[in-house]
């Protein structure tokens, strides 16, 4: 996975264009720091995407297509996934935007596959009104998914996608926390983002082209067969489950142990410590390996609360529909 940041500034240096710019943008628009992204504004997005990502210049992008390029030449074909959303403004601008601009880039490389997920809303928010900064409204977020997929569907945008999947919520689900954008955005994790991710597993088992739809069967209601998992959902479910108990253990029994052998309040002959560890002259003393094991423990914690959030999401406000279970 790659991020980048880039310098969000709109440059121009002939008096037409200038007149241009002041036509098509506000004073708002033209002026606001983009830190925070493009803030429901994908007109400001798509110009500065389209202006600054070239593959053969800047960073990351520069390693993105050296990696491509290597992968190439070993005779292996190159699968590309972009995911975003339709409703916002840095979504809408970066996912064809993007998309366009790497099919432009590697334009005649056959071997190049790109797929992408596209989220419909699916999460609402009540605004901070004691602040004037230009900002996205979910009021307009269905307004706003007409308009872009209207767009780029007459545009023929999304053409350059080989495989592409479209997802989202018949009710949205109000988010706790309002932010503009930026490290402060810290929404709960829908039962979307499962499926978004379960979409880049379906790409890269080899998807025929085309456009796909995910579905549940009831509404308000999330069941494992409405899953679309390329091994059945019934893999899926047994490795959340599996997954699931390993993190909860890990954090609750064995690194408990692992502190505790660490502090000397508890003896080194428990018999999984001493088959993984000191049959291995390996010791938790060692800060390298404590750090390791903290690291697992920290992912294990996240992975907890992220899977606490997928079922309590849909149960605040006016929104209520059960989640599967392990």
């Amino acid at each position: 996975m790659v991020s980048f940041t880039v310098n969000l500034r709109f440059k121009y240096n002939t008096e037409n264009i200038a007149h241009l710019i002041d036509v098509l943008f506000s004073p708002a628009e033209r002026t606001v720091e983009l830190d925070k992204g493009f803030r429901g504004h994908p007109s400001i997005g798509s110009a500065v995407l389209a202006n600054t990502l070239k593959l053969t210049n800047n960073e990351p992008w520069g390693t993105f297509r050296s990696l491509v390029l290597n992968e190439l030449n070993n005779g292996h074909q190159v699968n590309v996934f972009l995911v975003g959303s339709i409703f916002g403004g840095t979504g809408v601008a970066g996912f064809p935007t993007i998309g366009e601009l790497l099919k432009k880039e590697l334009k005649g490389i056959e071997e190049i596959r790109l797929g992408g997920a596209l989220a419909l809303p699916y999460f609402s928010f009540i605004a901070d009104d004691s602040t004037s900064d230009l900002r996205a409204s979910s009021e307009d977020f269905l307004v706003n998914t007409l308009a872009s997929l209207g767009y780029y569907l007459s545009r023929n945008d999304m053409d350059v996608f080989d495989v592409l999947y479209l997802m989202g919520e018949e009710n949205m689900c109000p988010v706790s926390q309002f932010s503009i954008g930026a490290n402060t955005q810290k929404n709960e994790a829908p039962f979307l983002e499962v499926f978004m991710g379960l979409a880049a597993i379906d790409f890269f088992s080899a998807r025929e082209d085309g456009c796909y739809i995910v579905g549940r069967k009831k509404t308000n209601e999330l069941e494992w067969s409405d899953i679309p998992y390329p091994d059945g959902y019934t893999v899926f479910k047994s490795k959340v489950a599996q997954f699931t108990r390993f993190a909860y253990v890990y954090v609750n029994i064995y690194f408990q142990d692992i502190e505790a052998i660490r502090n000397g309040t508890c003896s080194k002959s428990i018999p999984w410590y001493q088959d993984y560890f000191i049959k291995k002259g390996k010791s938790v003393v060692q800060e390298d390996i404590y750090q390791d094991l903290l690291c697992i423990k920290e992912f294990c914690q996240r992975y907890l609360e992220w899977f606490e959030q997928i079922h309590s999401f849909y149960t605040s406000g006016t929104v209520s529909y059960s989640t599967p279970t392990c």
